[in-house]
């Protein structure tokens, strides 16, 4: 997700199964969830304790060498406020390092990609149509360089349509949920701006962003020992005990990917960073999208249907939370049986 609107950070959920209670199956929630309740709700319900034991004896040590500590669980339980009707949440809410959500106000600030209304069918014919002029995909990346879709930032941002906040926009996302009517200017709303941007600065103070490392050769070693499949790496020879070893044919296979990516990984480590810094500077994704569809070659998308139309217009912004954000939330519940 790449911006902080409502279409990218708001989502629908659903609870079912017989721990709903009878009254409320088939009711809707409307309180504010995070997904990082997630894990202290289902912890809750199973009775297991969220609090994190190891963060807090890694702290003794941290404070004891003037070392920031790590910060507690972010989740709440919220089974409680499910099966009640409560608002778990009547507390801001820190969607990103650009965006607090305190219910019903939501500030969002500085750019934002994909700032448009789509169709509610989307991508169609109409997106295969403007491919060369956007919304494309900004996140591309040659082997872990960032590449843009244009050397231009003005035309970078009009391909991302990407809208700027500046010090905020403000919305009351419960009676505006399309983000269409931004209350920053109305100076009825005045101290509710300034409160949510001071929350805001205050908790970008205090976020907790670690080194989340970098590509290494060895997560792929590790996923093909595993037949192809992803997981722990770092000092995770333990965690993988009692396994059924591959096959003689799946040995094979896995050894011959492991050779070809050791290889490969060392011809990338003798490329010069310089090298790839001039390139992405020289060139831009949309250059290849133009020249591909204009060519006689294949297009990057066809469009399958016959005197197809589609709605221009849409009921929410698509996007979503950067992909640094802490936090994404759900709004409406729909509880079944």
């Amino acid at each position: 997700k790449y911006s902080d609107w409502e279409g990218g950070v708001r989502t629908n959920a659903f609870v079912s199964g017989g721990y709903v209670p009878a009254d409320r199956r088939g009711e809707i929630f409307d309180g504010v969830v995070s997904i990082a309740d997630w894990y202290a709700t289902f912890s809750t319900i199973a009775g297991v304790d969220y609090f994190d034991a190891e963060a807090n004896e890694t702290n003794r040590y941290l404070y004891e060498h003037g070392l920031p500590p790590l910060p507690p669980v972010d989740g709440r339980p919220q089974w409680d406020n499910i099966v009640s009707g409560t608002n778990g949440r009547a507390d801001p809410l820190h969607l990103s390092e650009n965006a607090l959500l305190h219910w019903p106000f939501k500030l969002v600030t500085e750019k934002q990609e994909y700032s448009f209304y789509q169709g509610e069918l989307y991508p169609n014919c109409t997106t295969v149509e403007n491919l060369a002029d956007g919304p494309l995909f900004s996140d591309f990346h040659i082997f872990g360089a960032s590449i843009k879709l244009s050397a231009n930032e003005t035309v970078q941002e009009q391909l991302t349509y990407t809208s700027d906040c500046g010090y905020g926009c403000l919305y009351n996302v419960l009676e505006d949920p399309e983000e269409r009517h931004d209350l920053s200017g109305d100076p009825a709303y005045a101290d509710t701006l300034l409160h949510l941007l001071e929350t805001l600065y205050d908790l970008n103070r205090y976020n907790f962003n670690p080194d989340r490392g970098s590509a290494a050769l060895q997560a792929c070693n590790t996923a093909a020992d595993l037949g192809g499949f992803y997981g722990p790496f770092v000092d995770a020879e333990a965690f993988y005990e009692g396994l059924e070893p591959l096959t003689r044919w799946q040995q094979h296979r896995e050894d011959k990917i492991k050779a070809r990516l050791t290889k490969l990984n060392a011809s990338l480590d003798r490329i010069p960073e310089v090298v790839t810094e001039e390139f992405i500077d020289k060139f831009g994704i949309r250059d290849f999208v133009v020249q591909r569809n204009l060519s006689n070659g294949p297009l990057l998308d066809t469009c399958l249907a016959e005197n197809a139309t589609f709605p221009t217009a849409a009921s929410t912004r698509p996007g979503g939370s950067k992909a640094h954000a802490e936090h994404g939330w759900f709004g409406r519940w729909a509880l079944f049986h």
